[in-house]
C-alpha cells in the first residue's frame, strides 16, 4: 500500500490540536483574502480619486474649448489659461499634480516646469515601460484608462510604484492625467498583514492552550478507562471503573464499561454454574453407566451359568449315550455269535436234540437279555432325546440372550452417539465426555461383534443338536426293530419248546430265522456305531458350547469392567 502525503492524527488530543490548527489556517486564509481585498479596495479608491481629478481637468479643458468656439477666447490664450489652471491643481498636500502631454509625447504641463515643451516619449521606468508612449497607446485605443509604472518622487532618484489615470482631449490633441504613488498602500498592507498575523498567532496560541487543556480533561480519564478495560480483558474483574459519575460522554463510556464488567462477572458466575452442572451430569452419567452395567451383569450372568450348566448336562448325556451305544454294540456282537452258533446247531439238530433244546434255551435267554438291553436302549434314547430337546431349548435361550446383548449394545451405541453430540455442543468443556462416549461406543461395537460370534456358535450347536436328535430317532427306530425281532425269536423259541418233535421238520425254517437274526443284528451293530458317532458329535458340540459359555462369561466380565472404569 502506497504512502499518503498526509496522515490524519490518531490520538484524540492530536486530532483536537489539528482541528484548531486547521481553524487557525482557515482564519489566516480568510484574513489574507480580506487584506488582499482591502488592498484592491485601496487601489480602487486611489484610481477613482485620480480619475475624478482627471475628469475635473478634462471638464476645464472643455470649458475653455467652448470659449474658443464661442469666440470669447483665442485658442492660444485658452490653452495658456488651461496650463495655468492645471499647474495650480495640487492635492495631497501639494505633493501630487496633474500633467498634460500632446499626442507626440511632448510635455505640455510637467511636474518640473523646465520640462515643458520637451519630448518625453523616451521616458521609461526600470521595468522597461515607456511611460508616455503607454499613455498615447491607451488614449488612442480606449480614450482613457489606468497605467501602472515606477517613477521617482520629486527630488528623489529611487523609482516607486505609481498608478496614473489618463484621458484624451481630442480638440487640442492633449493627454490629461495624474498619478499617485502606491508605496504607502503597500506599507499599509504590510502593516495590516503584520497586525493580522499577530492577532491570528495570538488566537492560535490561545486556541492551542484551550485545546490542550480540553484534551487533558478527557484524555487522562480515557487513559485510566483504557487501563481498566485492558485489565477487564485479561480477566481481572476486581478493578474499579473511574468516571461513572461524570455527566458527559466519558461518563457514559465509563458506565458502559461498568455494564461490561457486571456482565463479565455474571458470565463467570454462569460458567461456574455450568461447570458444576456438567460435573453433576458427569457423575449422574457414571452412576447410570454403573447401574446399567450392574443390571446387564445380573441379566447375563444367570443366562451364562444356565448355558454352562446345560452344556455340562449335555456332555454327561452324550457320555451316557456313547456308553450305551458301546454296550449295544457289544450285545449285538454277542447276538451275532449266538446266531452263528444257532445256525451250526440247526445243521446238527437232527443228531443232538438235547443240544438244540439247550441252545434254544440259551437263545431264549440271550433274546431276553437282548430285549432288556433294547428296552434300556429305547429308554436311554428317550432320555437322550429329552436332553437334546433341553439342549435345543437352551440354545434358543442363548440366542435370545445374545439378541438381548446385541440390543443392549445397540442402545449403548445410541447412548454413546447422543453423548458425543452433547459433548460436541458443549465445546471445550465436553472433550473429556466425548472421549468417554467414544470408548463406550467402541466397547458397544466389540460387544456386538462378540454377540455375532456367539450367535454363530449357537447356530452351529443348534445344527449339531438337530443332527443328534435325528440320529437318536433313527436309533430308536432300529432298536424298535431289534425288539420286534427279539419278540419274534422268543415266539419261535416257545414254539420250539412246544414242538421239539417237529424240530427236524423246522430245521430249514430255523436256519432261515437265524440268518435273518444275523442280518438284523448286523444292522443293530451298525446303528449302535452310528449312535456312538452321533454321541461323539453331541459331546464335541457340548464341549464347544461349554468353551463358548466360558468365553462369553470372560467377555461379559471384561465389558462390565470397562464400562465401570469409564
Amino acid at each position: 500500500m502506497g504512502r499518503t502525503l498526509f496522515s490524519w492524527p490518531r490520538g484524540i488530543a492530536a486530532k483536537l490540536v489539528a482541528i484548531v490548527g486547521f481553524m487557525a489556517l482557515a482564519l489566516a486564509v480568510v484574513g489574507g483574502i480580506g487584506l488582499h481585498s482591502l488592498r484592491d479596495l485601496m487601489f480602487s479608491d486611489r484610481v477613482d480619486k485620480i480619475r475624478a481629478i482627471v475628469e475635473v481637468a478634462h471638464d476645464m479643458a472643455n470649458s475653455f474649448e467652448r470659449d474658443v468656439r464661442s469666440g470669447k477666447l483665442p485658442k492660444e490664450e485658452a490653452i495658456a489659461r488651461f496650463r495655468d489652471r492645471v499647474r495650480a491643481m495640487r492635492y495631497d498636500g501639494g505633493k501630487e499634480y496633474v500633467f498634460v502631454y500632446d499626442m507626440r509625447g511632448y510635455a505640455v504641463v510637467a511636474a518640473d516646469p523646465a520640462q515643458d515643451g520637451t519630448d518625453r516619449s523616451g521616458t521609461r521606468d526600470p521595468n522597461g515601460v515607456y511611460i508616455v508612449k503607454e499613455f498615447i497607446r491607451l488614449v488612442q485605443s480606449a480614450g482613457e484608462g489606468r497605467v501602472d509604472y515606477a517613477f521617482p518622487r520629486p527630488g528623489q532618484t529611487a523609482p516607486l510604484p505609481k498608478i496614473s489615470y489618463v484621458r484624451g482631449f481630442e480638440p487640442w490633441g492633449f493627454i490629461i492625467g495624474t498619478g499617485v504613488y502606491v508605496d504607502d498602500i503597500d506599507a499599509r498592507f504590510r502593516q495590516e498583514l503584520t497586525s493580522l498575523g499577530l492577532v491570528i498567532g495570538g488566537i492560535l496560541l490561545v486556541s492551542l492552550l484551550v485545546a490542550w487543556a480540553t484534551a487533558r480533561s478527557f484524555t487522562r480519564p480515557l487513559a485510566e478507562l483504557e487501563t481498566q478495560m485492558e485489565a477487564l480483558a485479561t480477566g481481572d474483574l476486581a478493578v474499579d471503573i473511574p468516571g461513572t459519575a461524570r455527566r458527559d460522554e466519558i461518563g457514559r463510556m465509563a458506565r458502559a464499561v461498568a455494564v461490561f464488567k457486571t456482565n463479565s462477572q455474571e458470565m463467570r458466575r454462569l460458567e461456574a454454574e455450568h461447570a458444576a452442572a456438567q460435573e453433576r451430569a458427569e457423575q449422574d452419567r457414571r452412576a447410570a453407566v454403573v447401574a446399567l452395567a450392574d443390571q446387564f451383569e445380573a441379566s447375563i450372568k444367570g443366562v451364562v451359568e444356565m448355558v454352562a450348566s446345560a452344556a455340562t448336562e449335555m456332555q454327561q448325556a452324550a457320555s451316557t449315550m456313547s456308553a450305551t451305544a458301546e454296550q449295544t454294540s457289544q450285545q449285538a456282537r454277542a447276538v451275532t455269535a449266538a446266531s452263528e452258533q444257532a445256525s451250526g446247531n440247526v445243521q446238527t439238530v437232527a443228531a443232538a436234540t438235547e443240544e438244540l433244546t439247550s441252545s434254544i434255551g440259551e437263545i431264549s435267554r440271550q433274546v431276553t437279555t437282548s430285549t432288556r438291553i433294547s428296552a434300556q436302549a429305547v429308554e436311554e434314547a428317550m432320555r437322550t432325546t429329552t436332553t437334546i430337546d433341553g439342549l435345543v431349548e437352551a440354545a434358543q435361550q442363548i440366542g435370545e440372550v445374545v439378541q438381548l446383548i446385541n440390543d443392549i449394545a445397540s442402545q449403548t451405541n445410541l447412548l454413546a452417539l447422543n453423548a458425543t453430540i452433547e459433548a460436541a455442543r458443549a465445546g471445550e468443556a465436553g472433550k473429556g465426555f466425548a472421549v468417554v462416549a467414544s470408548e463406550v461406543k467402541s466397547l458397544a461395537a466389540q460387544t456386538g461383534r462378540a454377540t455375532e460370534e456367539i450367535q454363530a456358535k449357537v447356530q452351529e450347536i443348534q445344527a449339531a443338536t438337530t443332527g443328534a436328535q435325528q440320529a437318536i430317532e433313527s436309533i430308536g427306530r432300529t432298536i424298535g426293530q431289534v425288539n420286534e425281532i427279539a419278540t419274534t425269536i422268543a415266539s419261535a423259541v416257545e414254539q420250539q419248546n412246544a414242538a421239539t418233535a417237529d424240530i427236524a421238520a423246522n430245521v430249514q425254517q430255523a436256519a432261515t430265522g437265524t440268518t435273518e437274526v444275523s442280518t438284523n443284528i448286523t444292522g443293530v451293530n451298525q446303528a449302535a456305531s452310528e449312535t456312538g458317532a452321533a454321541a461323539s458329535q453331541v459331546l464335541g458340540a457340548a464341549s464347544s458350547l461349554s468353551r463358548e459359555a466360558e468365553h462369553l462369561r470372560s467377555e461379559v466380565a471384561t465389558f462390565i469392567a470397562r464400562v465401570r472404569a469409564s
